[in-house]
């Protein structure tokens, strides 16, 4: 089964990815639990780092992508995707500090507070902010050292696709679909959800979080 991608302004096809069976959400958020990053700072640092510098050298073909799929015109569609790569560069400059532990003198004891990663992101992310809204949870996550399934919308599966791809190596997994895939990554048991979209579906999703 597939997932077609149309123009929304002239309903011409554009594209098609494979839909992901919900049965196989499971299997794949066990494979992610195996492949969260055992990597050091540094690492997981170059893996964003060099997001970031792909994005810069892809914006226009990004944006093109976006305006062609989305629907954005091209003038928003270069301003969202160029300041997606201000956004890794500031997640990555502030990285180190805010994942230092904090350690406190209480006179006659100390305190250390070491922050650890939560484990298997489920990343469901809606088509009006198709890149930039999905950057703020994956740049962030993987610099936490997290894995994560990854859903963009179902109206702009290739640019999740082209997002993918700027993470070559990292733990991250793409799915693709509708309500069903959706729902199969909440019942699944990752161990966080970010969800942005309707009020509703997060209402629904808290309830069974």
């Amino acid at each position: 089964m597939e997932l077609t991608s149309f123009n929304p302004a002239t309903g011409k096809e554009i594209g098609k990815v494979p839909v992901t069976d919900p049965s196989d959400i499971q299997k794949k958020v066990d494979s992610l639990r195996e492949r969260i990053p055992t990597v050091d700072l540094e690492t997981r640092l170059s893996w964003v780092r060099s997001a970031a510098e792909r994005i810069r050298e892809q914006v226009e073909d990004l944006a093109r992508l976006m305006t062609e799929e989305q629907g954005k015109p091209i003038s928003e569609s270069m301003g969202e995707v160029a300041n997606s790569a201000v956004r890794l560069d500031y997640f990555c400059d502030t990285a180190p500090q805010a994942l230092a532990n904090v350690e406190a003198d209480l006179g006659n004891a100390r305190s250390v507070t070491r922050f650890q990663p939560i484990g298997v992101i489920g990343a469901i992310k809606p088509w009006n902010f198709p890149v930039t809204i999905p950057i703020w949870t994956i740049g962030p996550a993987l610099l936490a050292g997290n894995s994560i399934l990854f859903k963009p919308s179902e109206r702009t599966p290739l640019l999740g696709e082209a997002i993918a791809k700027l993470f070559p190596e990292a733990p991250m997994e793409t799915v693709h679909g509708a309500d069903e895939v959706g729902k199969a990554i909440v019942d699944s048991d990752v161990d966080m959800i970010s969800f942005v979209g309707s009020q509703a579906v997060g209402s629904e999703i808290m309830k069974k979080s």
